[in-house]
């Protein structure tokens, strides 16, 4: 006896097999943080820049209650590339590209003491 397969099922692998490609061309390190009582905070946030990709993109999306945060961003030579600073009450919500340094690029956020929510992603592109 011969077997069809559903259609229905057919689409669905389609779909799956699509989404695996389409993601497969970049590469995504993200960090979300929520403080709402005002405490020291730092974090590093890395990204390995392999051979290959086409871009390089940091989105920050930073809102603070309380303090005062600094962040820096450093290419692979430690050389600085974005540095920043905002204040209690004060947000930002911005995107920078990158020159393609291959090795490890960081961003370094820190506050003390300090309350707010930190969105942080590197994105890179094949």
């Amino acid at each position: 006896m011969r077997r069809h397969l559903n259609p229905v099922f057919l689409v669905v692998i389609l779909a799956i097999a699509l989404l695996a490609c389409s993601t497969g061309s970049q590469s995504v390190r993200r960090s979300h943080s929520r403080i709402s009582s005002p405490r020291e905070f730092s974090e590093t946030l890395e990204f390995e820049l392999q051979p290959g990709f086409k871009s390089l993109v940091l989105k920050l999306e930073l809102s603070t209650s309380e303090g005062t945060v600094n962040w820096i961003v450093l290419d692979p030579n430690g050389e600085q590339h974005w540095v920043g600073e905002i204040s209690a009450g004060d947000k930002i919500k911005e995107s920078r590209s990158f020159e393609l340094v291959e090795g490890p690029w960081r961003l370094a956020i820190a506050g003390d003491p300090v309350a707010g929510e930190f969105l942080m992603e590197w994105t890179a592109r094949k």
